[in-house]
């Protein structure tokens, strides 16, 4: 039986390893798979950030099946053209990676399966228009059951949603990159900082996803 958990940290390794070497372009094959290499690791863990997953930490999404859903009612509720926008990112930018991506009709906020994703609408403290937090973290992992992404009324862009989803997925930004990058390095793709609003996830992001996922 294949040890799912031990993949994925296998995965991570050569990831490691492929920028150790230097490799920063073109495609490395491996026991008849092909690898897409990462010119720099913006997903959690790296080198360079690793803490364990925690309340209100950026952590990896905890399986590949990500199940969202965008609040319908009361004062977080989002508006047609935000859940259209949700939608937009969703089809996009992440559909095509290996997460496989699920509309939750009825969410779950408890329990050992809670909705992934949950989208709000809130005013976000600081300067900020959006923020991710996990909500519940998978205490000794680098994982979060469930993520509530956040953003603020008419700041519902394709760009800052790219942002704050990738944040769900473990993605973060140029400072805690490895190597580091600029906060608006092009490799970084929707995760830079600021972020335009037309902004996609990009090749590097989409690989490191697909390397851990």
């Amino acid at each position: 039986m294949l040890d799912v958990e031990k993949s994925s940290e296998s995965r991570r390794r050569l990831r490691v390893a492929l920028l150790a070497s230097g490799i920063i372009a073109g495609v490395t094959c491996l026991g008849g798979v092909a690898w897409a290499v990462i010119s720099t690791d913006n997903l959690v863990p790296n080198n360079n950030y690793g803490p364990q997953c925690q309340w209100a930490d950026v952590c990896k999404t905890d399986n590949e099946d990500v199940y969202f859903y965008m609040d319908q009612a009361g004062d977080d509720a989002l508006e047609a053209a935000d859940d259209a926008m949700v939608n937009e990112v969703i089809d996009d930018e992440y559909r095509p990676t290996d997460l496989v991506m699920h509309y939750d009709s009825n969410p779950t906020f408890s329990g050992s399966g809670e909705t992934d994703w949950y989208y709000q609408e809130q005013t976000v403290s600081g300067d900020s228009r959006g923020r991710t937090v996990c909500n519940d973290p998978d205490w000794g992992t680098y994982k979060c059951d469930q993520h509530y992404i956040t953003i603020e009324p008419g700041y519902w862009s394709h760009g800052l949603t790219c942002h704050e989803s990738g944040h769900a997925a473990g993605l973060l930004h140029g400072d805690k990159a490895d190597p580091r990058v600029s906060m608006t390095d092009s490799v970084l793709g929707c995760m830079k900082t600021p972020v335009s609003t037309g902004q996609v996830l990009g090749q590097n992001q989409e690989n490191q996803i697909n390397a851990n996922y």
